[in-house]
């Protein structure tokens, strides 16, 4: 990329080393410093400012991907409710459990849907007839080639949203910060009973979880006493 394109809060993507970056800014020597940097399996940082981490210049990086992007955002959304005071911490979490619910819903629906093509190319090719030219029915073959990695990669993804998930949902579970199911609802007069057909299409519904379901009601109004350390 040129220096002149990157911006503050752009989220880039360094081949070479295979890290992802979050730029804080770009210094008088063309060099990118950033605010949060991470290989996308163990290693995430966040620097505080005054951000001189960063040694690499504008042409080694180039600009993230959706996938790469909606993962550092969540990366950062995790790291912001562990530092909120404990207050915020709750809306933050909603938010969180809300976007993977709505991410997953996303992947789920991408993944059937290029099985649904890959499966469409393979009936078409057993359905070719020998005269077919070889260079085209090669171009074919690559082209199912890569929609098979695609559903690999979108699949990964989906098991690392549901390792997410899960965590999320044992936390709720170990602060009691669900509604139990078969309980009357406390937030609409003659309140529907948890997990009913009403209450698993109400707006405040972020999932179902062992016993009862998530509610951003119940998230937002909780007061969940954490440790203090010296």
């Amino acid at each position: 990329m040129k220096t002149e394109e990157i911006k503050p809060g752009d989220i880039l993507y360094d081949e070479e080393r295979k890290m992802l970056v979050k730029v804080a800014r770009v210094d008088e020597e063309g060099v990118v410093k950033y605010s949060a940097y991470t290989d996308m399996r163990r290693i995430f940082q966040t620097p505080p400012p005054p951000y001189r981490v960063g040694t690499r210049t504008a042409d080694v990086y180039v600009p993230a991907t959706d996938e790469q992007r909606k993962y550092m955002e969540r990366q950062l959304a995790v790291c912001e409710y562990v530092n909120l005071p404990k207050d915020n911490r709750m809306e933050v979490l909603a938010y969180i459990i809300a976007d993977l619910k709505a991410e997953n819903v996303e992947l789920e629906q991408r993944v059937h849907q290029l099985m649904d093509d890959y499966n469409e190319i393979v009936r078409q090719l057993n359905g070719k007839e020998k005269r077919k030219e070889e260079d085209s029915s090669r171009q074919t073959l690559g082209e199912m080639r890569q929609m098979r990695d695609l559903c690999d990669e979108l699949e990964s993804m989906n098991r690392e949203l549901k390792s997410f998930a899960k965590a999320i949902h044992s936390f709720v579970k170990v602060k009691n910060l669900y509604m139990k199911e078969a309980t009357n609802c406390p937030y609409y007069q003659d309140g529907p009973h948890v997990r009913s057909t009403f209450c698993l299409e109400c707006n405040s519904c972020l999932g179902v979880i062992e016993g009862g379901v998530i509610c951003k009601k119940r998230l937002a109004e909780a007061n969940v006493a954490f440790p203090k350390y010296d």
